[in-house]
């Protein structure tokens, strides 16, 4: 565990690591999402927020990539990034010892013509002493100037308010870099995506982390196909929070966390 990356996280809010992914895994990610996004996207249910954050229409877009292909699921608790990640979320906790959960995991990739989000804070508080969720940007193609790449504003995790609407900092930077390149931040940090100005895609994969102890985006609990579940280590199950289901009852159990992960008793069917 580097040291360095924990104090840059808590100093700037976001770290780099280069070549965390080879050029053949980024490749076969964007084709796994290529095919699922043609699959699945017109079945979508249109979730539309007042910033536009969330119109699926600006973008291609594949949610909870963790059941539309199984490669995706080595993401999730990956050598070179996850430590960091669990590290830094685990700051504050008793000994250190708490659970890190996935809280959504989605590929995407801005379309072009589309104007540049506006800067927003993904953990939807501001002022936490310690981080209580983090972002994994898995960079699948070259992030450049022209292509819609992500602009953060260094330091400003630890701003106590929000971005106003249309707020441009006179700080911001535009994260370009090489496929394969994956960048944490602190979910507080302000960021956004940029326009796409090439007719190119730019896929991404956002893996976002919790505090076991917050809501996950999805129920993972039973949108997980059987035959992906099995195949799971402890460490990936416990990453997706299948110790830290509430207990169906007084009778079943009286504490949040178990110390085996729970059975699915149903099998999950995509549409």
């Amino acid at each position: 565990m580097d040291t360095n990356l924990i104090q840059n996280l808590r100093n700037d809010g976001y770290v780099i690591i280069p070549e965390a992914l080879s050029v053949e895994a980024c490749e076969g990610y964007v084709n796994h999402l290529e095919k699922a996004y043609d699959k699945y996207s017109a079945k979508y249910v249109s979730n539309k927020s007042a910033h536009n954050l969330n119109n699926v229409s600006n973008e291609k877009i594949v949610f909870n990539i963790h059941n539309k292909h199984n490669s995706f699921i080595d993401l999730i608790d990956h050598p070179k990034v996850f430590p960091t990640v669990r590290e830094l979320l685990t700051l504050g906790s008793y000994n250190k010892s708490a659970p890190v959960v996935l809280k959504q995991n989605t590929g995407r990739t801005p379309l072009k013509g589309i104007k540049a989000q506006q800067l927003h804070n993904d953990a939807r508080i501001t002022g936490c002493h310690f981080p209580i969720m983090a972002v994994v940007l898995w960079m699948l193609e070259d992030f450049t100037e022209e292509n819609g790449a992500t602009r953060f504003v260094p330091g400003s995790h630890k701003f106590l308010r929000y971005p106003n609407d249309n707020e441009k900092h006179p700080d911001e930077e535009v994260l370009t870099g090489k496929k394969g390149t994956a960048v944490i931040f602190d979910a507080q940090l302000w960021h956004a995506s940029n326009e796409n100005k090439t007719n190119l895609s730019r896929w991404c994969i956002l893996s976002t982390y919790t505090c076991w102890f917050y809501k996950a985006s999805f129920d993972f609990n039973r949108n997980m196909p059987l035959s992906f579940y099995n195949k799971m280590s402890e460490l990936q199950k416990e990453i997706m929070g299948y110790t830290s289901n509430p207990p169906l009852d007084e009778f079943t159990r009286i504490t949040s966390l178990a110390k085996n992960p729970a059975t699915l008793l149903n099998d999950y069917i995509l549409p």
